[in-house]
């Protein structure tokens, strides 16, 4: 058992965020979108490390510039109960980030114009839904995440990865209940990646693995 750390020598972080966006639809309401981008400056930024004994520690970064833009869109393709196909959606959001120290000195060394550590400049997820009268159905999702600096002097990262995911099920409805059955899998390209990395620590030990090709299976029962 670990007793509570308590840094009493932390500062609440402070800061001031603008945001404006759009949102709206398009061709009957087949497509939908949304659109955001924002500026966050931050005081006082919290930064987290792992010591040689793999402790947390925290501490106050000074100033943060966090700014970037987020897109979204929605496609209903098919939407008509009495077609074979009855049910087509196909979406894609957009994620840039420019998270940046804008000033931030520590244990002599000046980390201001470095990118903050844990936050991917490019995510981009895609993917689509199908289902047909006979109650089959496919879902899938691409998932890109950029590269991720690992600490302050953005000396180490982890390689950019793509994850592809796919279920696919059959429902079948009785009176009042009903019945789902499906299989899937995670990380179908098979992609080598770090889930949950330790920024900042002690002998560059940022790493925890995540699991290769999966595969999994099973039933659910629905009410009406």
């Amino acid at each position: 058992y670990r007793s509570p750390s308590f840094f009493t020598s932390l500062a609440p972080e402070k800061g001031l965020n603008y945001e404006i966006g759009t949102r709206g639809e398009l061709f009957r309401k087949r497509l939908n979108f949304d659109v955001a981008l924002f500026s966050f400056q931050l005081q006082d930024v919290i930064v987290r490390s792992v010591n040689a004994a793999g402790i947390e520690v925290f501490n106050n970064a000074g100033l943060t510039k966090q700014q970037g833009v987020e897109i979204s869109l929605n496609a209903f393709i098919i939407n008509n109960k009495s077609s074979f196909v009855n049910n087509l959606r196909a979406f894609t959001t957009f994620t840039y980030n420019d998270f940046k120290f804008t000033d931030f000195v520590a244990e002599n060394q000046n980390f201001s114009g470095k990118r903050l550590p844990g936050t991917p400049q490019n995510v981009w997820i895609t993917g689509f839904d199908v289902e047909n009268r006979n109650g089959i159905y496919l879902n899938s999702t691409l998932n890109f995440t950029d590269k991720i600096w690992l600490n302050n002097a953005n000396t180490f990262s982890a390689d950019a990865y793509w994850l592809l995911a796919a279920r696919m099920g059959y429902k079948v409805k009785f009176n009042h209940f009903g019945l789902d059955l499906y299989a899937g899998g995670d990380n179908l390209l098979n992609q080598i990646y770090s889930l949950g990395n330790d920024f900042n620590a002690v002998g560059n030990r940022f790493f925890n693995p995540a699991a290769s090709r999966n595969f999994y299976a099973g039933l659910n029962f629905l009410l009406y």
